[in-house]
């Protein structure tokens, strides 16, 4: 959605993707509620043949008043694939937001688990005041309408004396209100992003009912008001999303220094300029301190990672963000002008969230505001509250968010997250989500982190991890925000996790999820690093120059395609122009490009293929400083070490060298 991250991964986008086969099938058969169950369910169309029930229990809306009236929260309930063998129990996941609904798709959660619901019947909730729960509609903050902090305001005023009825607190209640109408004895939680949230207030509240916890990327309601963490770790981003792939750390040495320089840069002075989008058209460009750090250098929520077989563009801006910036710095603007304008074009502030009953801005308000720590006194008057918060942000160090300045951190927090000072215009005061004298059950606990997951940094689930009695921390090398969606290696952990209640062997966890990186833009031939001969082959220097820019000529169309989605018409970084198609019916690429520029003074024609196996395949012609042709073969994105072979004739000249695929 524009204008924001949102703690938690739809998956409405998930249930078309080909690479993810639901393991359990043939579901439809005739479903019986689980035995106990005291709460009237039927059929539903929204489980698409699964055989799930559907059902709606009316709970009070404050438990401590339940004369105030009641809210209705909806479910559906999915038994197990395999009914001849006992139960393992029921799986309970949420995928967090807050405001998101987690039961609009039940079959991107069958994608997800596959055959671990053949042993665990499955229980989808949506959340009060998400999805068909209830749903929250404010127009103003659903749609982005008007000034942004009366939007808020107004939201607030529209829920009136019920704005702090929304909190994870009642929302731990509603799901052991529906467990015990089930008919269910104990649940296993599955929560990711804010997710985690759920995770903590029904343990520290029914954990008693709790059999296990599996935690991926999960937001805690005690992190501290201005979520420092998130600004180391989107450096880590940048500076590991290099470092992974040979090719971009070897020309980019000093990663953080230049990310470095580059914020200071921007916050000095915006850069200003026209780029070129995803569709190939000019974009007006004004790119600031905040904006470089919300839509340049914080993508850890996009698809990407070997879980979706190079479906998605996850960290490749992050990836190309150094060579980028170096390229700035010795003058040359038009990389940096193109990432912006790829990343700013389409984007707002507020921006138009869509349908409410997929994500409910209202909710996200209702929901946050009510749990999370401020720096401000929440029960003071709007004026007091703002003067508090300036006082806050104004007494902190210079460095407190280095290598960002404090204002420019607050402006991106507001922006890409809707946190900062949003909540200085809800009406209501917060409450706490732990229970009074919280402890957390003696249950099985996986806690999972990717090491590049900046929304909600490791540091986070490593002090999570630690209120878990049998807790367990896993971090996924080169996954980023939810690594169920981002890593097999991560799949097969939780998988065998939820059925064993033991994570096994973890250490294909340490093997970086391979991910795109730019070594480095160079603005002509001679800029380039030479690709490497083998032992007894000769070429010129010029010539393996020529085969580095070529290789990176088509692999720049790729990852363009995976960045803005195929299929895809756009200009090439200095001209002419490439379009990537995905062939019908596979996840295979195929590019064309025409007269495509990397570098100023070489022209690259022909085709590729990009095969859903991570095999890379081009014939091309070049033109410019030399003339030839060139195929150019090798695995890209299947290993974090993938090496392209380039081979043919430059200039009359054989020639056959290797050159990073980055």
């Amino acid at each position: 959605m524009a204008g924001f991250f949102k703690r938690g991964v739809s998956l409405l986008a998930l249930s078309a993707a080909a690479v993810l086969v639901p393991a359990v099938a043939g579901q439809a058969a005739a479903v019986t509620p689980p035995p106990g169950a005291t709460v009237p369910m039927t059929p539903c169309k929204a489980t698409k043949g699964l055989g799930g029930l559907c059902g709606r229990l009316n709970v009070p809306l404050d438990y401590a008043h339940p004369e105030q009236g009641t809210i209705t929260v909806a479910f559906i309930w999915f038994p197990r694939g395999d009914r001849s063998r006992p139960s393992l129990g029921t799986l309970v996941p949420n995928d967090g937001g807050p405001g998101q609904s987690t039961a609009s798709d039940p079959i991107g959660w069958y994608k997800l688990f596959g055959s671990v619901l053949k042993r665990y019947d499955l229980l989808l909730i949506d959340d009060r005041g998400r999805g068909s729960s209830s749903v929250i509609d404010c127009p103003a903050t659903q749609h982005g309408t008007g000034d942004y902090f009366a939007g808020i305001a107004a939201c607030g005023a529209q829920l009136g004396a019920a704005a702090d009825k929304y909190g994870t607190a009642a929302v731990a209640d509603d799901a052991d209100a529906i467990r015990a109408a089930l008919g269910i004895d104990k649940i296993t939680y599955y929560g990711l992003s804010y997710g985690g949230v759920d995770v903590e207030a029904y343990a520290t509240r029914h954990g008693e009912h709790l059999a296990a916890v599996v935690g991926d990327a999960p937001w805690t309601s005690l992190v501290d008001p201005m979520q420092r963490e998130i600004a180391p770790a989107t450096v880590r981003d940048v500076v590991r999303s290099c470092s992974y792939a040979p090719g971009c750390s070897a020309r980019n040495p000093k990663p953080y220094a230049t990310l470095r320089w580059l914020a200071q840069r921007l916050a000095r002075k915006p850069l200003v300029g026209t780029g070129i989008d995803f569709a190939g058209k000019p974009y007006k460009v004004r790119l600031d301190e905040a904006s470089m750090m919300n839509r340049l250098a914080h993508n850890s929520s996009g698809w990407g990672g070997d879980y979706l077989a190079r479906t998605g563009g996850g960290f490749a801006t992050a990836g190309e963000l150094t060579a980028a910036a170096r390229a700035l710095k010795r003058g040359d603007r038009r990389p940096l002008l193109r990432l912006a304008a790829e990343q700013l074009s389409g984007y707002s502030f507020p921006g138009d969230t869509g349908p409410a009953t997929e994500f409910s801005q209202g909710a996200y308000f209702a929901t946050f505001c009510t749990d999370s720590l401020a720096l401000y006194d929440t029960t003071a008057p709007v004026d007091v509250r703002r003067a508090q918060y300036e006082a806050a942000l104004d007494a902190m160090p210079k460095d407190t968010f280095a290598p960002f300045s404090v204002r420019g951190y607050e402006k991106f927090l507001r922006e890409a997250l809707y946190a900062a000072d949003a909540c200085i215009y809800w009406p209501a005061p917060r409450k706490d989500v732990l229970a009074a004298d919280a402890s957390y059950p003696s249950v099985p606990a996986l806690i999972l982190n990717g090491d590049l997951d900046a929304t909600d940094p490791s540091e986070y689930s490593v002090d999570y991890t630690k209120r878990w009695p049998r807790g367990q921390f896993v971090e996924v090398a080169g996954a980023g925000h939810g690594v169920l969606l981002w890593s097999s290696c991560a799949k097969r952990i939780i998988r065998r996790f939820l059925l064993t209640h033991h994570a096994g062997d973890t250490s294909c966890a340490k093997v970086p999820v391979p991910l795109f990186a730019t070594a480095d833009f160079p603005l002509r031939v001679a800029d380039a690093v030479p690709g490497t001969l083998p032992p007894g082959s000769h070429a010129s220097r010029l010539a393996r120059k020529a085969a580095t820019v070529a290789a990176a000529t088509v692999i720049d169309a790729f990852k363009r395609a995976r960045m803005g989605g195929a299929p895809i018409d756009d200009k090439a970084l200095r001209g002419g122009t490439f379009e990537v198609k995905a062939k019908k019916g596979s996840q295979t690429l195929v590019a064309r490009l025409n007269g495509a520029r990397f570098a100023k003074d070489l022209q690259v024609t022909g085709g590729a293929r990009w095969t859903a196996k991570g095999r890379l395949n081009a014939r091309v012609t070049v033109a410019g400083k030399v003339d030839g042709r060139l195929w150019i073969s090798g695995p890209l994105l299947v290993t974090t070490d993938d090496m392209l072979t380039v081979s043919g004739t430059l200039d009359g000249q054989r020639i056959k060298v290797r050159v990073p695929a980055t």
